[in-house]
C-alpha cells in the first residue's frame, strides 16, 4: 500500500477539517446558537467520520482519507483523479525533464526590459495609475504570447510537474515548520486589532451558553450590534474560543499562542504545495526564498511579512499567510485533473479562507483566474464544477451585501481620520505604500510581478503568473477606484487589492530564474545555490525593514508572553482585576485597547480612535465627545491635574469604578489623594500607569 503524501495529505486535511467548523460555525451564528452547542456539533461530526471510516476499513472498502488525499503517485505526491470514483478523471501526466519548449534565455530578456520600463518609469515619476497602465499592456501583450507558445514537434505539449520529494526535502520542511513555529511563539509584534478579536474569544469563551457574535462586547452598549456586520462569518476567533474552552488556557493566549503555532506549521507545506506546481524544477528552493521573503518584507503596515509570522493569532493574517497559497495550489491541482476528491478540497480551501477573515472573499477570482489559466482542453462540465466550488464564499458575500451596504453608508457620514484623501492618486499611493513601502523593494516587487511569468516551462502556468498581476492592475488602477472607492472605508482598505496577489511566491519564482538557466546549462546540482545568492543580495539591497526587527515595534521573549506591550497588558489587567464585572473604567487608547480580552466583562469607555464612528452610531455626539476627551485626560494626566475634581465628577456622571492614568510622578500623586474622597485607592503602578479603582485592596 502506497504511503500518503505529507505536503498535499496535510494541507488537504487541515483545509477540510477547518471547512466543515467554518460551516458549522457559520449555521450556528446564523441560528443564535451557543459556542458549546457549536463544540458538540462538530465533536459528532468527527465521530461519525471516524465511525464511517472504521466500518469502511473493516468492510475492506477504500479508505475515505486515502479517496479525499489521493495516494502519492509519481510526478506529483499527490492525487490526480486515479484511485477515485471518478473515472473521467485525467491520468497526472508524466515527468518531463527534457529542453524547455521555448529557449528560456530570449524569453526572460524581453521579459525583464519590459518590466524594466515599466517600474523605471514608475520610480521616475511615482505615479501608481500610469504605472497600472503600462503593466497593463505589458501583461497582456506577454498573455497574447503564451497562447501562441510553440509546442513540441510532434505536435503534444508535455506537462511540467513536481517529482516525488525527497524524504529529506520533506525532512528540511519539517524542521522549517517547526522552527517557524518557535519563531512566532517567540516574537512579539502588538497589535489593537486585537481588541476586537480578543473581545470576540473572550466573550464567547466566558459566556459558552449564550449566543455569540451577535452584539458588541467591547463597550457594553445595549443592543449595539457588532462593528461590522461581515464579522459574523468569522470561524477563527470561535476556534481560539472553543480550544480556550477545552483546556483551559486564557481566551488571548489560545489566539496568540495555539492557533498562531498551528497556522506557522501549516505556512511551510501551504506554499510548497503551491510551489510544486508553479515551479517543479525547483520548488523547495522556493518555497525558502518565499520565507524568506515573508520574514522581509516588512516596510508597510499591511506588508505581506507583516501580515505573516508576527501576526497570524489574527484570522487575516492566516488568510493571507496559509489561505490563500492554499487556494492557489488546490485550484491548480484541480485544474490539472479534476475529481470529485479534488473538488471538494479546492471548496474546503475557499470555505477555510472565508472563515478566516471575510476579506477572503478575493480567493474566488483567484480560483477563477486560475482554472481559466490552467484548464486543459474544453470547458466542460468539471470546469462548472470548478467554479461552483465557491459557493460558500458567494453565498455569504450574497447574504452580507445588503448589510455591509448599509453598515458603509452609516459610518460614511462621520469622518475618517485614516481617509487617504479622495483622489485616485492618494489612494492608490497610500495602498502602495501600506503594503510595499517606500524603499527599493518596493520596485524590486513591481519588476518581480511583472518578469516571473517568463521563468517556468509551462505555459499555463507562465499564463497564469501573467493572470494574477494583470487582475490585481485592473483593480489597482484609478478607473477602479473613481468607481468602487466611494466610501472613506473602502479607500482607506484600497490595499487589499494585494490580497489577490500571491506576491511572495511571484517574487519566489522571478527570483528562481538563475535556477532555472543553470539548470538548463547542465548545472543541476549547483542551481539552487545561484537562486539562494539572488535572493540573498536582491532583498538586503531592497532596504527593506524585517517584520521581526525592533524598527517594527517587535519584541522577543522566550518563554512566549501574550503578544501586548508588557505595560499596557500589566495596566489593563490591573484594572480589570480591581473592579466589578459589568463596570466602567477610563484608561489611555493603549491600556484601553486591551481590557476587553479578558473574559471578565468589563468595559472601557473609549478604545481606540478607529472604533469612534461606531461609538457615533450607537451614542449621542456629545456622550461620545466626552468619552474621548476622558481618554485623552487620562492619556495626559500629569499636565490637566491642576482639576483633580475632573476625576470625582465623571465617575459620576459615567458611573466609572476604574481609572488608569500616565504616570507624571509626584504631581500626579499629590492630585490622585484628593479623589479619595470619591472613593478612590491606588491598586497598582508600574513604569508608565497608575491605575486607580473603588475596590482598591
Amino acid at each position: 500500500m502506497k504511503r500518503l503524501a505529507l505536503i498535499p495529505g496535510l494541507c488537504t486535511v487541515a483545509v477540510l477539517l477547518y471547512a466543515a467548523w467554518t460551516v458549522l460555525c457559520n449555521l450556528v451564528v446564523w441560528w443564535r446558537l451557543s459556542l458549546d452547542t457549536l463544540i458538540v456539533a462538530y465533536a459528532l461530526l468527527l465521530l461519525g467520520l471516524i465511525l464511517v471510516e472504521g466500518r469502511r476499513r473493516l468492510g475492506g472498502r477504500p479508505s475515505l482519507l486515502r479517496q479525499w488525499i489521493g495516494e502519492e503517485e509519481e510526478g506529483e505526491g499527490g492525487s490526480s483523479g486515479r484511485g477515485t470514483s471518478d473515472p473521467a478523471a485525467e491520468p497526472a501526466p508524466a515527468i518531463d525533464r527534457s529542453g524547455g519548449l521555448q529557449p528560456m534565455l530570449p524569453k526572460m530578456g524581453v521579459a525583464a526590459v519590459g518590466a524594466l520600463l515599466a517600474v523605471g518609469v514608475y520610480a521616475q515619476t511615482q505615479e501608481p495609475g500610469s504605472f497600472a497602465a503600462a503593466a497593463i499592456t505589458f501583461l497582456t501583450a506577454a498573455l497574447i504570447y503564451t497562447y501562441a507558445w510553440k509546442r513540441r514537434g510532434d505536435g503534444t505539449e508535455v506537462d511540467r510537474i513536481a517529482p516525488p520529494p525527497r524524504r529529506r526535502d520533506l525532512a528540511l520542511l519539517t524542521a522549517i515548520a517547526l522552527a517557524l513555529v518557535v519563531l512566532t511563539l517567540a516574537a512579539h509584534h502588538a497589535d489593537t486589532d486585537d481588541c476586537f478579536y480578543g473581545n470576540v474569544v473572550a466573550r464567547a469563551a466566558g459566556s459558552p451558553g449564550e449566543p455569540f457574535l451577535q452584539h458588541d462586547g467591547i463597550f457594553g452598549i445595549e443592543g449595539a450590534p457588532l462593528m461590522l456586520p461581515a464579522y459574523k462569518t468569522h470561524s477563527f476567533e470561535a476556534a481560539a474560543a472553543a480550544f480556550s474552552r477545552i483546556t483551559g488556557l486564557a481566551p488571548l493566549l489560545s489566539l496568540h499562542w495555539a492557533l498562531a503555532a498551528m497556522a506557522a506549521f501549516l505556512a511551510p507545506f501551504a506554499w510548497a504545495l503551491l510551489l510544486r506546481r508553479l515551479l517543479p524544477e525547483h520548488w523547495l528552493v522556493a518555497t525558502v526564498i518565499t520565507l524568506a521573503l515573508l520574514l522581509s518584507l516588512g516596510d508597510g503596515h499591511a506588508a505581506y511579512g507583516n501580515f505573516a509570522f508576527v501576526r497570524l493569532h489574527q484570522g487575516k493574517g492566516v488568510l493571507l499567510t496559509v489561505g490563500m497559497p492554499l487556494v492557489a495550489a488546490m485550484a491548480l491541482r484541480y485544474a490539472a485533473a479534476p475529481s470529485p476528491a479534488r473538488a471538494l478540497a479546492l471548496w474546503a480551501a475557499q470555505t477555510t479562507a472565508m472563515g478566516l477573515s471575510f476579506s477572503g472573499l478575493a480567493v474566488v477570482p483567484v480560483a477563477w483566474i486560475i482554472l481559466v489559466g490552467a484548464w486543459r482542453g474544453r470547458w466542460n462540465r468539471w470546469f462548472l464544477v470548478g467554479l461552483l466550488c465557491s459557493v460558500h464564499p458567494l453565498l455569504l458575500a450574497g447574504i452580507m451585501a445588503a448589510p455591509m451596504q448599509h453598515s458603509a453608508e452609516a459610518l460614511a457620514r462621520f469622518k475618517n481620520a485614516s481617509d487617504p484623501g479622495h483622489t485616485p492618486f492618494e489612494v492608490l499611493d497610500h495602498a502602495m505604500k501600506m503594503v510595499l513601502g517606500q524603499d527599493r523593494m518596493r520596485l524590486l516587487a513591481l519588476f518581480l510581478a511583472l518578469f516571473a511569468w517568463s521563468v517556468p516551462r509551462d505555459r499555463r502556468v507562465a499564463r497564469i503568473l501573467i493572470l494574477l498581476p494583470l487582475a490585481f492592475f485592473v483593480a489597482f488602477n484609478p478607473a477602479a477606484v473613481r468607481r468602487f472607492a466611494t466610501t472613506p472605508s473602502s479607500r482607506e482598505l484600497w490595499f487589499r487589492a494585494f490580497w489577490i496577489l500571491p506576491l511572495p511566491a511571484i517574487m519566489a519564482v522571478g527570483l528562481s530564474a538563475p535556477a532555472m538557466l543553470a539548470s538548463r546549462w547542465r548545472w543541476r546540482k549547483g542551481s539552487w545555490i545561484l537562486a539562494v545568492l539572488a535572493a540573498a543580495v536582491l532583498i538586503p539591497q531592497s532596504r527593506t525593514t524585517s517584520p521581526l526587527s525592533s524598527r517594527n515595534d517587535t519584541w522577543w521573549h522566550w518563554p512566549p508572553q501574550v503578544k501586548a506591550p508588557p505595560e499596557d497588558y500589566a495596566a489593563a489587567r490591573c484594572l480589570v482585576e480591581n473592579v466589578d464585572e459589568d463596570s466602567r473604567v477610563v484608561a489611555p487608547e493603549a491600556v484601553a485597547a486591551w481590557v476587553p480580552t479578558f473574559e471578565k466583562r468589563v468595559y472601557p469607555l473609549f478604545t481606540r480612535f478607529y472604533d469612534e464612528r461606531f461609538l457615533l452610531l450607537n451614542l449621542p455626539a456629545d456622550e461620545v465627545y466626552k468619552r474621548r476627551t476622558l481618554t485623552g485626560f487620562v492619556s495626559e494626566a500629569g499636565h490637566h491635574l491642576d482639576f483633580p475634581e475632573v476625576i470625582c465628577f465623571n465617575s459620576r456622571r459615567f458611573d466609572i469604578d476604574g481609572w488608569c492614568l500616565r504616570d507624571f510622578g509626584a504631581q500626579t500623586d499629590k492630585a490622585l489623594s484628593e479623589a479619595a474622597q470619591c472613593g478612590f485607592q491606588r491598586v497598582g503602578v508600574n513604569e508608565r500607569y497608575r491605575v486607580y479603582t473603588r475596590h482598591g485592596e
